[in-house]
């Protein structure tokens, strides 16, 4: 197989056939570039999914559901793997002779059309025309190319909202497909290249959660770099390597957030203020005479004349 040839040819196939995910497309251009790499484009070749992991960014049930989709639409086939025993094993599947045989199959087709003939008929003349050099030809004739009626079902993002109006994310979603998602557009520059080395250091389900926090707290793509490097970090220095663990810390946290907002929220108690008796200056008494006209006064106001 012609490496260069299978990357042109899969690449007009994405642009006018195919609807093809971030996640499919990252598994299969891993495998195309293994394949390549090790001399194994028309053989069968062991790839362990922890390897596919890393490679792609995507969690383990990530990697099985875009590898179903891939061989749904004839890109691969796949052998499962035994448990501490065999590797999974894969194999590309040639893109360009299908093309061929497509092309050739419709040509046939018109020009049986026109001469009143059906297109069995033609498709058993061109088979037994054949050369054995062209066999492969022939025997790709009536086999149909990638099949991609279900291809939407497979590959869609399934989004809900809870009460918040907060989009809840399928937890096997791919650390790149969900920032595409999340912030509308692919992961570049330095945010790209550092994708690779935390997945490899943290794995993807802690990455991916790292990304949800983010998203949860409005972060912008110019930020989120920084912004996930110091939660990781922050992980780093409470010895947190678990999703399990993650979970814990961020309900912990919210848990502190929330008992703090309570203490702020409470009204102060109203203190009544004690007048100041020892400022307050102390009755003096009245002398004999002061006493006289003060119960004269009072007569005259009660109007008792001593009668």
């Amino acid at each position: 197989m012609d490496y260069f040839r299978q990357r042109r040819e899969y690449r007009k196939l994405k642009q006018n056939e195919i609807d093809i995910s971030i996640g499919q497309n990252n598994l299969y251009r891993e495998l195309l570039d293994y394949a390549n790499d090790e001399g194994k484009l028309d053989d069968w070749f062991p790839l362990k999914n922890s390897a596919l992991t890393d490679l792609t960014g995507l969690s383990t049930q990530g990697v099985a559901k875009a590898r179903n989709s891939l061989i749904q639409m004839n890109l691969i086939k796949y052998r499962p793997g035994k448990k501490n025993a065999e590797k999974p094993q894969y194999k590309i599947l040639p893109l360009y002779n299908k093309r061929l045989s497509k092309s050739v199959t419709t040509s046939l087709t018109k020009n049986n059309d026109e001469n009143g003939e059906n297109v069995p008929k033609c498709d058993k003349q061109f088979t037994s025309s054949v050369t054995a050099g062209s066999q492969v030809v022939a025997q790709t004739v009536v086999q149909p190319v990638a099949q991609t009626v279900e291809h939407k079902d497979l590959t869609s993002t399934i989004q809900e909202l809870d009460k918040d109006n907060k989009y809840i994310y399928q937890d096997d979603l791919g650390v790149y497909e969900f920032i595409q998602q999340a912030w509308k557009k692919a992961p570049t520059g330095l945010l790209q290249g550092a994708l690779g080395p935390w997945i490899k250091e943290w794995g993807p389900e802690l990455v991916l959660y790292a990304f949800k926090l983010a998203y949860e707290n409005s972060v912008e793509m110019q930020g989120l770099k920084k912004y996930v490097q110091a939660i990781l970090n922050n992980w780093a220095k409470r010895d947190i390597k678990t999703l399990e663990d993650a979970e814990k810390a961020r309900e912990a946290f919210e848990e502190q957030k929330r008992a703090g907002r309570g203490g702020y929220q409470k009204k102060p108690v109203r203190e009544e203020k004690l007048p100041n008796w020892d400022g307050m200056q102390e009755d003096t008494p009245l002398s004999d005479e002061e006493q006289a006209d003060l119960q004269r006064q009072m007569q005259e106001l009660l109007g008792d004349n001593g009668t």
